[in-house]
Formats: structure tokens, C-alpha cells, sequence
């Protein structure tokens, strides 16, 4: 069993998207949370990396994720797990620099981070989500009052730093968890499979029914998943060749 878990949100998400996911996480180790606080990849990581106990793993949701996985190029030997949850490692898109300058401009003119996030509402959850929980909106859009308007220009500014990690993604020996939501608008099923089979030792799922926040979407789900694998980081083995991909599939469903 890993000892300390980081948990890394994604942009306009406060620690809440882990909110049903920490205390059952807890019985398996103990339960760290980032922030995003720095205006750039980079900055966020050392941020991490200061205060991060010596060996720890990571999980990061779309931000976090890209975040997640600088840090394990920064610092291989302190990573001993890293999960990646509806996340990218392409640089950006022109049409993305595009929306996130927009985005800043409308903050200029008296805009806010929930007028923002309102704005992704149905790009975020998806329509499942939404039906079965009615109070999921409210509570994303909660988030992002939290995170308030200097934060998500922080946050804006970070995203416009990513650079393409795909290469980077195969020098990662620590095993890896990457897990995809079935109707994710943002970061889709195909994402999610490029990003696994450029790692050397990952375990790749598909969320039934859920969208890009699947913590808040599928709790129960996620904390099965992130358990099991937490169990099995202390018996698993890098691959023999350094050169060499595993990528497995964990056949989950949904009951």
C-alpha cells in the first residue's frame, strides 16, 4: 500500500471534486491535496514538489493531470503511482489559446469564474450525470466560486504553458492508472487510450456514463478503481526493456 496520496483538481475545481472519493481513499493512504496557484506547469509542480512528502503518488484530473505528469518527469524517484483522469497530454490547440484569451478578456470586463464555468456546464457533466444527481451543477458551479476570479486567471495562464508530453509519457517508469470518461466532451475515450499506450506500465478503464468530472459523476466507481489499484503499486514491476509499453485493460462495469 502507497503511503501518502496527492490528489490534483482540475481547473475551477476546489478540493469538493474529491469530496466523495477522499474518506473511503483514506483507508488505503493518507490523503494529500494541491492546489493550482501558480501560473504556469512548471511552477505548479515545484509548488507540489516543495511541501510533497518524499515518495508519494499522484492523481490529477484535466489540469491536474498535465500537472501529474510533469511531475513525474521532474521527479521519477519520488513518484511511486500515477492515476490520470480525463486529462490531455497534446500541447494546446489554437482553438483552445483562442477560448482561454477569451475567456481572460470577458474576466477583464467584469466576468466571472461561475460565469465561466456556467459556460462548460454541459461539456463538464455529462447529461446522465446531470439526470441522476440534480444538485451536480450547483456544485460544480460552487467550485469555481471558490476558485474566484484571480484564480482562474492564474489557472488560464497555466494552461497556456502545456507543452506536448506525449514523448515524455514513455520515460515513465512508475505504473500507471488512466482512466476515461464514456461521454467526455473535453478529453474523450480516444484521448485517454493515446495517453495509456504512450506509458510503459498503465492500467486504462472507461467510466460507463460519465462525463469529464468523474469523481463528482461516479464517486463509488472511481474510489473501486483507485483502491484496487493502490493495492496492487507495491507488487508491481517495471517493464524489463526500457523501451517497452504494457498497456492493460481493466474490464469494469457498472452495476
Amino acid at each position: 500500500m502507497t503511503d501518502h496520496v496527492i490528489l490534483i483538481p482540475g481547473m475551477m475545481c476546489s478540493q469538493q471534486l474529491w469530496a466523495k472519493v477522499e474518506d473511503p481513499l483514506r483507508r488505503h493512504a493518507r490523503i494529500h491535496h494541491a492546489v493550482l496557484e501558480r501560473n504556469s506547469i512548471a511552477s505548479i509542480a515545484n509548488n507540489i514538489l516543495a511541501s510533497a512528502p518524499p515518495e508519494f503518488t499522484i492523481v490529477g484530473l484535466s489540469l491536474g493531470g498535465i500537472v501529474a505528469i510533469h511531475l513525474a518527469m521532474l521527479a521519477p524517484h519520488r513518484i511511486t503511482g500515477m492515476a490520470l483522469l480525463s486529462t490531455n497530454a497534446r500541447a494546446p490547440r489554437p482553438d483552445q489559446l483562442r477560448a482561454w484569451c477569451e475567456s481572460a478578456t470577458r474576466l477583464d470586463h467584469g466576468g466571472s469564474a461561475v460565469s465561466e464555468q456556467r459556460r462548460l456546464l454541459e461539456d463538464l457533466t455529462s447529461e446522465r450525470s446531470r439526470t441522476a444527481d440534480p444538485t451536480l451543477s450547483a456544485r460544480v458551479l460552487a467550485m469555481a466560486e471558490h476558485i474566484g476570479t484571480e484564480g482562474l486567471r492564474t489557472q488560464l495562464a497555466a494552461q497556456a504553458s502545456r507543452i506536448d508530453y506525449r514523448d515524455a509519457l514513455r520515460g515513465v517508469r512508475c505504473p500507471s492508472l488512466v482512466l476515461a470518461g464514456e461521454d467526455d466532451a473535453l478529453c474523450g475515450v480516444s484521448t485517454m487510450r493515446e495517453i495509456a499506450a504512450h506509458l510503459p506500465d498503465s492500467t486504462f478503464a472507461i467510466i460507463p456514463g460519465s462525463g469529464h468530472l468523474i469523481p463528482m459523476e461516479r464517486p463509488t466507481d472511481i474510489v473501486g478503481l483507485l483502491a484496487q489499484w493502490l493495492a496492487n503499486i507495491t507488487n508491481s514491476m517495471p517493464p524489463e526493456s526500457a523501451g517497452a509499453t504494457s498497456s492493460k485493460l481493466l474490464s469494469y462495469s457498472v452495476p
